[in-house]
């Protein structure tokens, strides 16, 4: 992920402050989602999936399959 441990840590805190709710639990094994973890990240993967389709759906337009034109005998 290119980030440091600590770097991690303040970003996952920042995180649940943002939101008001713990999104992990730290054990002596690392760490585990919360219940509202794994909702959030439920529902981001929901919010991911849409920011793909938009991106798809920006190109479509900005470079448009080159219209073609089929004739039958």
């Amino acid at each position: 992920m290119h980030t440091t441990q600590p770097s991690l840590s303040r970003q996952i805190r920042a995180l649940e402050d943002e939101i008001g709710a713990r999104l992990v639990a730290r054990t002596s094994r690392g760490i585990e989602l919360t219940s509202a973890g794994q909702v959030f990240l439920d529902h981001a993967k929901v919010v991911l999936s849409q920011v793909e389709v938009g991106v798809e759906a920006a190109r479509r337009v900005a470079d448009p399959a080159k219209p073609y034109l089929c004739l039958v005998f």
